[in-house]
């Protein structure tokens, strides 16, 4: 396993290295599970707001009610629950 494992992993760290985290922003985005989902977030500027993704830097993104989009890079998030109809 180890042998499969390590030779990406490694060049996933060199490439952090040289090139930081825009890289792999489309494949964290592609499986962002706090993407579309309610947020609330302990930044006074976006109280609350709805999953957008990553920036390049890996700023979570959250967007607004008014529908701007805001890069939070610290603080606290909270996901609100699942409502029974997406839960299933």
């Amino acid at each position: 396993v180890l042998h499969r494992v390590a030779p990406p992993l490694i060049d996933a760290l060199l490439g952090f290295d040289a090139h930081g985290f825009a890289p792999f922003v489309a494949r964290w985005n592609a499986r962002d599970l706090l993407r579309g989902r309610a947020l609330r977030t302990t930044d006074a500027t976006v109280p609350e707001g709805v999953g957008d993704g990553v920036a390049d830097d890996g700023a979570l993104c959250v967007r607004r009610a008014d529908g701007t989009r805001v890069a939070l890079r610290s603080g606290e998030v909270s996901v609100r629950p699942a409502d029974a109809a997406e839960a299933g």
